[in-house]
């Protein structure tokens, strides 16, 4: 599975994301925020408190994504993000994000 990037998407993957944005994710990933926060650089300590921490999917899923956001800062972008995603075999959920 691949994803093709293309001259109109350079500009949004270079950009620093919002919690705005990447917060609608969370209600897609499922049981796949574990790979998306292995695929994002997140620690295993970090996963392990995340999955004690919250009760549901979409609440671990939603901390998966703060975490990252929060300790990537300006280097958190929609390209990282996708990338990350592609990884993941989760391409469902790029294409939502950059409204195709």
């Amino acid at each position: 599975m691949y994803f093709t990037y293309t001259a109109r998407h350079s500009k949004l993957f270079e950009a620093v994301v919002t919690l705005r944005q990447v917060l609608p994710v969370k209600d897609d990933l499922g049981s796949c925020w574990w790979n998306l926060g292995i695929a994002l650089d997140l620690s295993w300590a970090e996963l392990h408190n995340i999955e004690d921490d919250y009760a549901s999917n979409i609440q671990k899923a939603y901390n998966v994504l703060r975490m990252w956001y929060e300790k990537e800062a300006t280097a958190a972008t929609m390209g990282r993000l996708a990338d990350a995603l592609l990884a993941i075999g989760r391409k469902d959920i790029i294409e939502r994000l950059i409204g195709m």
